[in-house]
């Protein structure tokens, strides 16, 4: 019995790094395809800023979103931002539960996922 190897030059990963986050703060150019890991035992809210501070990110991009903490984490608009989900819902339901967010069109953004 003979055995096959098969070599795999190119990896296509979820997102290209890990960010711990442990206060409320603002999404920026740096978070793009980045997997946000919000760790504290309180609430966090991250705004999404407009086009005019996340100039990085073009429509069809974002970032992925997980609550790892035992604190709520929330999604909040900036200033001309609309935020767009099931039920206008932009807190993240529970920890472990992760969502990922995509910039639909200028200054409009996706969140997609379980959320309360």
């Amino acid at each position: 019995m003979s055995s096959t190897s098969i070599n795999i030059t190119k990896r296509n990963k979820i997102f290209s790094k890990i960010v711990q986050v442990g206060v409320s703060r603002a999404i920026t150019n740096t978070d793009y395809d980045s997997m946000l890991e919000c760790v504290n035992a309180t609430g966090i809210s991250l705004t999404i800023e407009n086009d005019t501070v996340l100039s990085y990110f073009e429509v069809g991009e974002g970032f992925n979103l997980t609550q790892d903490g035992d604190g709520t984490v929330g999604l909040l608009a900036g200033s001309g931002v609309t935020l767009k989900s099931e039920d206008n819902l932009t807190d993240i339901f529970a920890k472990y539960v992760t969502v990922t967010v995509v910039k639909l069109e200028s200054n409009v953004w996706g969140i997609y996922g379980k959320l309360a």
